[in-house]
């Protein structure tokens, strides 16, 4: 099988950090890239990842954009509960669950804004680590 070629960006300007644990941190993450890479993004396509903390904001944000098929919104509480999948798999496809599951375990917010043929944006906020 011939991988997918696709490019990843990132930006931002922060050098904040979030306290938490770093496997489930790293697992909500990678699903969410992963999932952009996948399913997101035709072949050269593009998955854009800005982290940014607003002037005066608690949160660091990160916004993790495709320009890939999207999906219907109704689609998306789906796949945040976990329900979608089970046509194609026999199972559920937990990934953007599981995220959204280890992200709100952290204080923290997913959502994900998508339409058909628009692309979708993944923005995760999450409490920044308290200074010391």
């Amino acid at each position: 099988a011939r991988k997918r070629r696709s490019k990843i960006q990132l930006s931002g300007k922060t050098h904040e950090a979030v306290e938490g644990a770093p496997d489930e941190l790293e697992e909500a993450f990678y699903n969410i890239v992963d999932n952009a890479l996948r399913h997101g993004v035709p072949e050269g396509g593009l998955v854009r990842i800005v982290v940014e903390r607003e002037s005066g904001a608690e949160d660091l944000q990160v916004k993790i954009m495709d320009e890939g098929v999207g999906m219907p919104g109704a689609k998306i509480a789906e796949v945040l509960e976990g329900k979608l999948g089970f046509a194609r798999y026999g199972r559920p496809a937990a990934g953007l669950f599981l995220a959204k599951f280890f992200i709100e375990q952290h204080g923290g917010i997913l959502d994900i804004e998508s339409q058909t043929d628009q692309g979708t944006i993944v923005t995760i906020s999450l409490p920044c680590a308290r200074q010391q």
